[in-house]
């Protein structure tokens, strides 16, 4: 594994190990049913806030998800007009401490781009392993690109890790239905060779043997009836080998193959002619779902609805470049079920409690949220300054983000609220 290291790194991952500023203090006034809301959305460092929550949440949380700053050059305020080194140094304590608040079975996805990726995917397979990484999502996040550029970037990534052993969940087939039908209902064939070129003869050679295929038994889309022995009928011999000839393996032993139905009116496992003339054997697959793709190109991945979003909350134009519902609702649903804990210690205006209170009312799930927000002043000419001024609030993001959370619950017809807390004390000059 190439080992990642940069100026500073020591003192860096030791401010995760220091003891945590400040406490956690309960601001019922600013909350929605705080008696009895499972979920929290709080102010403050996150890093402080994260040594906290090691006391109260150490490997409960199912999903932690963030959209942490680009390091783009834009003012942020965690100095985000910074070299690689800065911008490792507060994101490696943060990681370090959120990789501990995950379950066993606990996922962490984070939203980056080209300026930090390569540095991301070095620092998480240093804090996580690299034998925890999960996989890569491109999202399409811009259909006409950022046409200033060589380039025309229109499109930012998803970094997905396990803490331990994870299962990501699989999505509804909504663009592929299954495309066959018989009197049991739709189906798709699967191929029943094993087409991992790990696998075959060499190391699985109880599942190298001959299938039979009655060639002049076909049905109306071409698929014929199979045997595990010859006669008459299926005179024709099929091998589990790949277009090269090579000798591979079938997915299925003889003794599974037993116990479905084969000769029946619905058979489990049938044959196809290819078009060269040779057959394959095929599983007759009712599965309606499928797993998640790593390219994500539906409409509901631009970013540009994210601000559409929180126009229809009465909220535009007091926040910049919020993330669309839809890009959180798809990894809130691949990764979590029932009652799993989500966290974002970078809530900003708060799209990831919005989506997980809408994933609970379609789902009938009790999914629950802790939002972590410090809170930045907003800029105080323009529109997010009347916009948290008609409120009579503070003008900082966290603010937004608490807002945000009340008007999905009035959107969605929630009444599981939240509880607001506020990290009182003085702030780590380094973090």
């Amino acid at each position: 594994m190439v080992a990642l290291d940069w100026p500073g790194k020591a003192d860096c991952l030791a401010a995760a190990r220091a003891e945590p500023l400040g406490e956690l203090v309960a601001c019922p006034g600013e909350s929605v049913a705080f008696d009895t809301s499972q979920n929290q959305i709080i102010e403050g460092d996150n890093l402080e806030v994260l040594k906290h929550l090691q006391r109260t949440h150490a490997g409960q949380v199912k999903l932690i998800y963030i959209d942490p700053p680009y390091n783009t050059g834009h003012d942020f305020v965690y100095s985000d007009r910074r070299s690689h080194a800065r911008w490792l140094d507060m994101m490696a304590p943060r990681l370090s401490l959120a990789r501990a608040l995950l379950t066993a079975d606990g996922i962490i996805a984070i939203s980056i781009d080209d300026n930090e990726m390569a540095h991301l995917r070095l620092l998480m397979n240093e804090i996580f392993g690299e034998e925890r990484f999960l996989g890569v999502v491109v999202v399409q996040s811009n259909r006409r690109g950022q046409t200033y550029r060589q380039i025309s970037k229109s499109h930012e990534y998803l970094l997905f890790y396990a803490r331990q052993d994870a299962t990501l969940r699989e999505l509804e087939r909504v663009e592929n239905p299954l495309p066959y039908a018989d009197a049991l209902g739709p189906f798709d064939l699967w191929e029943l060779r094993n087409r991992n070129p790990r696998f075959g003869r060499h190391n699985r050679p109880n599942l190298y043997f001959p299938i039979y295929v009655a060639p002049q038994d076909v049905d109306d889309i071409g698929c014929a009836k199979i045997a595990l022995a010859p006669d008459v009928r299926f005179s024709l011999e099929v091998w589990p080998r790949n277009r090269a000839g090579a000798d591979g393996c079938w997915r299925w032993s003889r003794d599974l193959l037993r116990t479905v139905e084969l000769d029946g009116a619905c058979p489990v496992v049938v044959a196809r002619q290819r078009r060269d003339g040779g057959w394959n054997v095929y599983e007759k697959s009712r599965k309606n779902t499928t797993r998640a793709k790593s390219l994500w190109t539906e409409t509901g991945m631009i970013n540009e609805l994210g601000t559409v979003e929180l126009g229809t909350l009465g909220m535009g134009g007091c926040y910049d470049h919020p993330k669309p519902l839809g890009l959180l609702r798809k990894i809130i649903r691949i990764c979590t079920d029932g009652d799993d804990l989500v966290l974002d210690f970078f809530a900003g205006s708060g799209t990831t409690g919005h989506a997980l209170l809408a994933a609970n009312r379609e789902e009938g799930t009790g999914r629950r949220f802790i939002l972590v927000q410090w809170p930045e002043p907003l800029d105080p000419a323009g529109k997010p300054a009347a916009f948290c001024d008609a409120l009579g609030k503070p003008r900082t993001i966290s603010e937004i983000t608490r807002e945000r959370v009340r008007r999905a619950l009035a959107e969605t017809g929630s009444t599981e609220g939240f509880r607001a807390y506020r990290l009182s004390g003085p702030r780590r000059k380094s973090s």
